[in-house]
């Protein structure tokens, strides 16, 4: 009766509402203004995660006691085969609860289309064709029926259906999952290489789709029009390229299956039919990690996180050129949105590729604050947990995730690796902010320093946010270091300084506005003009806590300083708010006094609230972390 009633609905609405659209994506794209955000590939984890435990502990949830890792936005595939066996309507509570967490703007993959409804064709000798058949029958039947669209044109009923019941929690589709995965080995190759793709198509046994490339741009055809019939404001974007050569080949070809030609009824290439240029990029598979060296004659690394992330950058450069070549400039076509909805750095060593929790810390920063330099609208980080323990993976792709491994574990009994907390650290502090150009090149940053001025995120709408770092240059390592003066134009007295690991510690330190040493790791300052700059932060800045260690695993010491006898209180709470251990020493005299908290049956592995109230100053709050 469920699906019944979602069958009537689509059908009373495609009698009142849609449309064909009248326009490409040569004539005009939608304006996104919506600030950058921290995506994620939530993968599956076992059948105790739920879509919305997932959710609660990547966007984090109050009501069950989760902080999450700062993501804002999710990234999902909807294929055909999983919602013909489920009903269409099968996640549309999860998208309700991801709305309600604040993951927004999400990008949903379509792909996959059942056996009856794939292409039976053999285009590559013995291996069907991975495409939908009858792509191209007549997209539109006038209602025939009893949806606009041709029910007999398989892939745009599907896309009709999927996106008329997740319109309200999707903005961006894109049309499959890595459709140029290269199985030929041409794909990388340029112009001047025999093989290449920009001189030729591959043969359908050489790519993922099997099928010829035309018919992907049909598919983006069909997804073009039928989606932007559901809803104009929606984006189409290409699903997750890798070579800036199939992009080119998209841009040069229509959806004629003779060979891509122009003709009356193929009368525009590729790039009329999508908005946004999903990309996915890998540093430690893509190359950008090494290169010839004469001198060695053999390959010289360079695997650390700055060079990571420029390799990042640097394959979205090339697919800009791409674009600007066939006109997509702002001016002969509306230029692309960018998003990268696959992307990370493994937290462990394999083979020759980068590895370590420093890397994949401060690659998850640097390629964030890379996409607000460089226009690129959302960073889907590839994944949200480990599929192994640390010791027992055998694959960089084991070790991809925010958080250890939980597929083993209960909700919500999770540890965010660092890269997680260092994620939550920099949505806490710029979500929502924009980044300044001018006041970025006024600082002036000298070749071994990096960084950028960032106005409004937070809880601010108008400060400046600066997040610096030493440019890390050798290889195998995350070591740098270096000094950094403010202009004195800025007229700062002081600086709060916040460091990766902020969104557990709470701490804010004060450091002089001159000679101030950077690192490796991007750190968060914000400047105090004038006054008092202690007020800013605590009454009292002898009374700042030392949480040691933070996380925890059998036992953490808070250590505190004070001036004059004082009456001391140190409570503590789980997620829930529920009080789980309570301390009062009464007329604690003047100087430092730790207090140590031992494993005990209620310290389970999570996020722990903490508050010291001292006599007479105001109350301190902390979080500690238990693994």
């Amino acid at each position: 009766m469920k699906n019944l009633l979602v069958t009537i609905t689509l059908i009373f609405l495609s009698q009142i509402v849609f449309s064909q659209p009248t326009f490409t994506a040569n004539d005009t794209v939608p304006i996104y203004d919506t600030p950058f955000r921290l995506s994620i590939n939530p993968n599956f984890n076992g059948n105790q995660w739920s879509d919305q435990k997932s959710a609660d502990i990547a966007a984090g949830n109050p009501l069950v006691g989760t902080e999450g890792v700062g993501v804002r936005a999710f990234r999902v595939p909807l294929p055909e085969n999983f919602l013909d066996f489920w009903g269409y309507d099968i996640r549309v509570d999860a998208f309700q609860h991801y709305g309600d967490l604040g993951i927004l703007d999400n990008t949903v993959f379509l792909e996959a289309p059942t056996d009856e409804h794939r292409d039976t064709t053999m285009y590559c000798p013995g291996i069907q064709s991975e495409m939908f058949a009858n792509i191209y029958e007549p997209i539109w039947d006038g209602g025939a029926n009893g949806t606009p669209v041709n029910d007999d044109n398989y892939a745009a009923l599907y896309i009709y259906r999927t996106v008329s019941t997740y319109k309200d929690n999707v903005k961006f589709w894109e049309i499959w999952n890595e459709p140029d995965l290269d199985q030929s080995g041409n794909g990388w190759k340029p112009q001047d290489i025999a093989g290449n793709w920009y001189d030729n198509v591959p043969d359908p046994c050489d790519y993922k789709l099997k099928a010829p490339v035309y018919h992907y741009i049909r598919l983006l055809r069909i997804s073009y029009e039928v989606i932007k019939s559901v809803d104009p404001e929606a984006y189409v974007t290409v699903g997750g390229l890798g070579y800036e050569s199939f992009l080119d080949i998209i841009l040069r070809h229509t959806d004629n299956p003779n060979g891509g030609e122009v003709t009356a009824d193929f009368p525009l290439k590729g790039g009329a039919y999508f908005d946004v240029l999903s990309y996915h990029v890998y540093p430690h598979l893509n190359g950008s990690l090494k290169y010839w060296d004469n001198s060695i004659n053999g390959f010289a690394y360079q695997r650390h996180s700055d060079a990571a992330s420029d390799g990042a950058i640097g394959l979205k450069d090339r697919f800009v050129d791409v674009l600007l070549e066939y006109g997509y400039d702002g001016n002969t076509y509306p230029e692309k949105y960018f998003i990268l909805t696959e992307t990370t750095v493994p937290r462990k060593k394999f083979e020759d590729y980068i590895g370590s929790d420093a890397a994949a810390r401060n690659y998850s920063m640097k390629i964030q604050i890379a996409a607000y330099q460089n226009d690129i609208r959302q960073i889907a980080i590839y994944q949200l947990a480990d599929q192994a323990t640390f010791d027992n993976a055998t694959s960089w792709l084991e070790m991809a995730g925010l958080y250890e491994i939980i597929s083993s574990s209960q909700p919500y009994q999770v540890t965010p690796n660092e890269s997680g907390i260092a994620c939550r650290t920099l949505t806490q502090l710029l979500h929502g902010s924009t980044y300044d150009v001018n006041a970025t090149n006024a600082l002036n940053l000298p070749s071994n320093i990096r960084g950028g001025a960032f106005i409004g995120g937070g809880t601010s709408t108008t400060d400046t946010t600066y997040v610096l770092w030493a440019k890390t240059e050798t290889d195998e390592s995350e070591i740098a270091s270096a000094t950094f003066t403010l202009p004195q134009d800025l007229n700062y007295v002081t600086l709060e300084k916040r460091t990766w690991d902020f969104s557990i510690s709470d701490n804010v330190d004060i450091v002089n506005n001159e000679n101030f040493q950077l690192t490796g790791t991007p750190t968060f300052f914000k400047g105090i003009i004038g006054g008092d700059p202690v007020a800013t932060i605590n009454p009292d800045l002898s009374n700042r806590l030392v949480i040691q260690p933070n996380p925890f695993k059998d036992f953490f010491k808070i250590t505190f300083e004070i001036n004059e006898t004082k009456n001391v209180k140190l409570e503590i709470y789980d997620g829930k708010g529920v009080l789980l251990s309570e301390i009062n020493q009464a007329e604690l005299p003047q100087g430092e006094h730790t207090f140590l908290l031992e494993e005990s049956q209620y310290f389970v592995p999570g996020m722990y609230f903490g508050k010291l109230t001292i006599e007479g100053k105001t109350p301190i709050s902390f979080k500690v972390l238990k693994q």
